[in-house]
């Protein structure tokens, strides 16, 4: 659980990027209606709980402001910010951690939440992969989405990084992950164990102006990914109130797919059946 990763980038652990952190999205208010959809609903007293990419913690707030019961653990692979997150939260655990080698045992987390960090990492399937992995039955994440053809199903950008004034330095940049919406609906559904739902929530909007992309508009997408039982072989339910339909596409034709406007029945229900 304490291990640590050396070699964080420097514009992550600037002074400017963990005072903009520290400051940052740490209220339920300030969550995005499509992080509205999942994790408030999903997170109950005495789950255990992993936030990937977590910075300076603000999310630590967020969770317990929705569920004080949790046992909260973060990890993010500056260790600049977590030195913040460490001292602004003493009841919760934090550790530097690759997103795309987490130290921990598969199954190791009731719930995995990774918000606003999926698009930032080269090896962004892989890091899916891997928050899947350690999770035991939710996991909630982000990505950028588009239904432009790309060979390799994944177009890899740039963002410049300001965290001051909304002012860039010249230097700082980050990667920027567009994926294909089919092909990482197939990545998803090849995903071990099979899913037992695969639900979505997104819409679309312009890229900022700090992304370097010659796309006109973006589909922002929340994921809840519900992990089966070892052995399933059984049909995946999907839902998905995004833009985008594949539920006609013959790839997709022997999963279970559910009318868009049914998302938020299926995921109150998700909560009933937790509960018993």
């Amino acid at each position: 659980m304490d291990k640590v990763l050396k070699g964080a980038p420097t514009h992550w652990s600037g002074r400017d990027s963990i005072e903009f952190y520290s400051a940052s999205r740490r209220t339920v208010k300030d969550l995005y209606d499509s992080e509205k959809v999942f994790l408030p609903r999903m997170l109950k007293k005495g789950m255990r709980v992993l936030d990937v990419g977590c910075a300076a913690g603000g999310f630590c707030n967020i969770m317990k402001e929705i569920e004080p019961g949790i046992l909260y653990y973060g990890c993010d692979f500056t260790e600049g910010l977590i030195r913040a997150a460490k001292k602004g939260h003493g009841q919760a655990h934090f550790v530097v951690a690759d997103s795309v080698k987490l130290p921990f045992w598969k199954d190791s987390f009731d719930l995995v939440n990774c918000a606003g960090t999926c698009h930032m990492i080269p090896d962004c399937l892989e890091a899916i992969q891997e928050i899947y992995r350690v999770s035991r039955h939710f996991a909630i994440f982000d990505v950028r989405l588009t239904d432009r053809k790309m060979n390799s199903g994944i177009s890899r950008c740039r963002q410049r990084l300001c965290f001051k004034d909304d002012a860039w330095d010249g230097m700082s940049e980050s990667p920027y992950m567009i994926l294909n919406g089919r092909s990482f609906l197939k990545q998803l559904l090849n995903l071990s164990p099979k899913p037992k739902s695969v639900y979505a929530t997104g819409y679309l909007r312009p890229p900022a102006r700090s992304v370097m992309t010659d796309l006109d508009e973006l589909c922002m997408v929340v994921f809840m990914i519900e992990k089966s039982d070892k052995g399933y072989n059984g049909r995946t339910e999907i839902c998905m109130d995004i833009p985008y339909d594949y539920s006609n596409d013959r790839e997709f034709k022997d999963e279970d797919w559910l009318c868009p406007s049914r998302l938020h029945d299926r995921i109150r229900q998700k909560n009933t059946d937790d509960n018993r």
